[in-house]
């Protein structure tokens, strides 16, 4: 699997790996402890790969999770106050923003920034409706946002958030209910 993951990253234009998948791509051994210029290094070897955009999403340290981006000519990290314990989904949903804001010509840094604020929003919103960690997060409940910027989507961005957030089975009855987001908050 990991040959094949090699292949599309030559073709890739971003990537969002955790620090675990970006050890594995640069067939590094994991480990806790990573110096800045470690993940700086890993984050330059994917970029060598392939993709324009790498980010390195999710790394706990204390009580911060860290993001770090590389992107010519530009590289940077973005810091959120840790909340709880890893939820899965949480970076499909990241992945998700950053590829509808991409389309969108939103730029990278901005883009990670709206995504780790969603995602925190999301979190949040989990531990206070006590939702089991292995549930994910309830991005529905959080939608707000989205709904707000969705009428300034075209067709074609309404249908990659909405297959990347829903799937593939659920895209049409997320891009109805968007689309009439006012009546169905009401």
């Amino acid at each position: 699997m990991t040959e094949n993951m090699y292949k599309l990253i030559q073709k890739a234009d971003i990537i969002t790996p955790n620090l675990t998948e970006a050890c594995i791509l640069c067939n590094m051994n994991y480990k806790e402890d990573w110096t800045e210029k470690e993940i700086e290094t890993i984050a330059r070897k994917l970029a060598q790969m392939g993709p324009d955009k790498v980010v390195i999403t999710g790394m706990c340290k204390e009580d911060s999770i860290y993001n770090y981006y590389h992107q010519t000519n530009d590289s940077g990290w973005i810091q959120t106050k840790r909340m709880g314990i890893s939820r899965v989904g949480t970076g499909d949903l990241f992945s998700s923003i950053i590829a509808a804001d991409a389309i969108h010509g939103v730029s990278f840094e901005q883009s990670i920034l709206k995504a780790t604020h969603f995602i925190s929003k999301c979190i949040e919103k989990a531990i206070e409706m006590d939702i089991p960690y292995m549930d994910g997060v309830p991005f529905e409940e959080v939608l707000d946002e989205l709904g707000k910027k969705w009428e300034t989507l075209n067709t074609n961005q309404q249908a990659a958030v909405a297959k990347a957030l829903a799937g593939t089975r659920q895209q049409s009855r997320l891009i109805a209910m968007m689309d009439d987001y006012e009546r169905v908050i009401e």
